[in-house]
């Protein structure tokens, strides 16, 4: 008895340890998705070959190769909209999941489109055999932010890292992914609102 007792104490122990250092550097890996009611705003359509998107009157823009800039000297605020076929090493953190001990708390995860299966993993907070997989799905500029929020709109396919000064937007579709990354300060219910005009042609 003493020594299951004594393994239990240094278990947790080294639990409230990892917890604590995980807090205290990367409060991201903390948070967990939280529904948010998108704001409004007046806008113009803007399309490009391969999405269409209400562009705020204070902003401008131009079309790039890979998809649009977008800029506002007003309000300083800057950032891109893209379009792709899948997300950005989704291969590389898909073949983690095959580890036995995230098998063990999330499943079967092979069949899961990659939005499902994004919630699943942000989802768990106080789990440390899964927080090296969910660092990979946190854009780096949010680990070290407190305030660092993961956003889902009400009723949508869109997950967004944000800060008060940077926001990453993925809306899923069917066959591909609008990706929007911005800079300056922007409030939560307008970058959802933004996000969500996005439409994949």
């Amino acid at each position: 008895m003493r020594f299951v007792f004594g393994f239990i104490i240094i278990g947790l122990s080294i639990y409230v340890f990892y917890i604590g250092m995980a807090k205290k550097n990367t409060p991201a890996l903390l948070a967990s998705p939280q529904p948010i009611s998108p704001g409004t705003y007046q806008g113009e359509i803007i399309r490009t070959d391969t999405f269409e998107v209400s562009l705020p009157k204070h902003m401008d823009y131009r079309l790039s190769e890979k998809g649009m800039e977008i800029y506002s000297m007003e309000q300083k605020t800057r950032g891109k909209i893209e379009c792709l076929t899948g997300l950005p090493k989704e291969k590389q953190w898909r073949t983690s999941l095959e580890r036995p001990t995230a098998r063990f708390f999330l499943g079967n995860t092979g069949n899961m489109e990659p939005f499902d299966l994004m919630i699943k993993i942000l989802r768990h907070r106080w789990n440390p055999s899964l927080m090296g997989i969910k660092s990979r799905l946190i854009p780096p500029w949010m680990k070290g932010d407190p305030e660092g929020k993961i956003l889902v709109p009400e009723g949508s396919r869109i997950i967004i890292f944000y800060t008060k000064r940077q926001a990453l937007g993925l809306k899923f579709g069917k066959e591909f992914l609008a990706v929007s990354s911005t800079t300056g300060q922007m409030d939560a219910p307008f970058v959802a609102a933004f996000i969500q005009s996005i439409n994949i042609l």
